[in-house]
């Protein structure tokens, strides 16, 4: 075990996975990160996780990485978004970004998760869990989720198997299929 990510019930998930453009890494990580990151901490934002995605069954420009991050509320998320001083920076960001799936933000629960980054894990988000997948986690979409992409869906969490790579194989329908490995804390 390389860490452990505790969720409370008092506090909610946000999901997202991206991929920078290659060559506008520096744009996204050193400049966009150090001029927004304090006022992300302002509004109640905590990095839980970061990962790199392995494999995926997402349609267009495949994700790279990926992170789970909490806030208090589902409100701090949409401040956060509201405040010029955030937006203004968005250009920055969004210029270097391939792709970029925010704003899914899940109802927690009281959940230590174990995870390694010698390991390699899953998400999936679906209306319908495999009944086979040994969920670490299983979280429901927030109301007011500022994302309704994933409305009436799970996000479960498990450790990755043979079985689970016949969900990166075919059409998954409403399934969202990530195979990641977590970045050491």
């Amino acid at each position: 075990m390389d860490n452990v990510i505790k969720l409370t019930k008092d506090t909610k998930l946000e999901f997202a996975f991206g991929k920078v453009t290659e060559g506008k890494e520096h744009q996204v990580f050193a400049e966009y990160f150090p001029l927004v990151g304090a006022l992300m901490a302002e509004y109640g934002l905590q990095q839980l996780a970061t990962f790199a995605v392995l494999a995926s069954n997402v349609d267009g420009v495949k994700p790279v990485m990926g992170s789970m991050s909490q806030w208090p509320e589902v409100k701090g998320y949409e401040k956060l978004m509201g405040d010029e001083r955030f937006t203004r920076h968005l250009p920055i960001r969004d210029g270097a970004m391939d792709l970029l799936s925010d704003g899914h933000i899940f109802d927690t629960t009281d959940n230590d998760i174990e995870i390694s980054s010698d390991e390699e894990y899953g998400f999936v988000v679906s209306s319908e869990i495999p009944s086979y997948l040994n969920s670490l986690v299983q979280l429901e979409l927030a109301e007011g989720s500022a994302n309704q992409e994933y409305s009436n869906k799970s996000l479960v969490l498990f450790p990755w198997s043979g079985d689970a790579e016949n969900l990166l194989e075919k059409d998954q329908g409403d399934l969202t299929v990530l195979k990641v490995k977590f970045n050491p804390q």
